[in-house]
């Protein structure tokens, strides 16, 4: 089969894994009847639609970071398909390998924090923009109303920085497709991160600026990988 054709193939079965996983909680939600908004959960628990914690300057944000992720998306989509002959030289740079155990260092320092607030059911530091606090009590802060999203988002960032070692560590044919699996999993980690600030801006229209700032780094983590992941395709064309 061609190389573009498996690779057009593998991003189309990443997207379409994506989409499931992500139409299902939303289905589940529904399903329970749960209430969208998290002003109206936070009216159920205390009989009050108190707003005053709501700051609206955080949707401008949230919109530049979901335009970001797409554009990213696209861009990394776009180049995958058409191989690494394309790609920009700056994604080449030798300081980049260094940049992914940085950001997943920063990304687990984030998601831990929302997994404390979550797990803890303790308010939040939110600063002067959006209200993570509303965020974290809608029915969206847990997957399936189990997992907290923090706990996922410390669970992907400790498995991208454990692909990026491995093939440091190893030099087998795990080792070789490495650098796809970081690939997969930062697609995973943006397009989730899309849908959830999405939410966030239309659903429970409230923003939090901790996800906010875990969605940007997934997207720096996303464009990191993706001269590693165009390498290891052209080895395997030419082996």
């Amino acid at each position: 089969m061609p190389v573009h054709s498996k690779r057009i193939i593998l991003f189309l079965l990443v997207i379409l894994i994506i989409f499931g996983l992500l139409v299902i909680p939303a289905s589940w939600a529904s399903a329970r009847g749960q209430p969208d908004n998290a002003l109206s959960r936070i009216e159920m628990i205390d009989g009050s639609s108190n707003t005053t914690g709501m700051k609206s300057e955080g949707f401008s944000i949230a919109t530049l970071v979901i335009a970001g992720m797409v554009a990213s998306l696209l861009f990394v989509g776009t180049t995958y398909v058409r191989g690494i002959s394309t790609l920009p030289r700056i994604f080449n740079a030798g300081w980049l390998q260094y940049a992914l155990p940085v950001l997943c260092v920063i990304g687990l320092g984030v998601a831990g924090y929302l997994s404390y607030v979550e797990i803890f059911v303790v308010e939040a530091v939110c600063g002067p923009v959006g209200d993570c606090n509303a965020v974290q009590s809608s029915i969206y802060a847990k997957l399936f109303g189990v997992l907290p999203i923090g706990v996922l988002g410390m669970a992907g960032y400790v498995a991208i920085l454990a692909a990026w070692l491995y093939p440091r560590i190893r030099r087998d044919r795990l080792a070789h497709y490495a650098p796809l699996a970081n690939f997969c999993m930062t697609i995973f980690g943006v397009i989730f991160s899309v849908y959830l600030t999405y939410l966030e801006i239309f659903v429970i229209r409230a923003v939090c600026m901790w996800c906010v700032t875990s969605a940007i780094i997934m997207t720096l983590l996303l464009l990191v990988t993706l001269g590693p992941a165009l390498q290891a395709m052209d080895d395997e064309a030419q082996a």
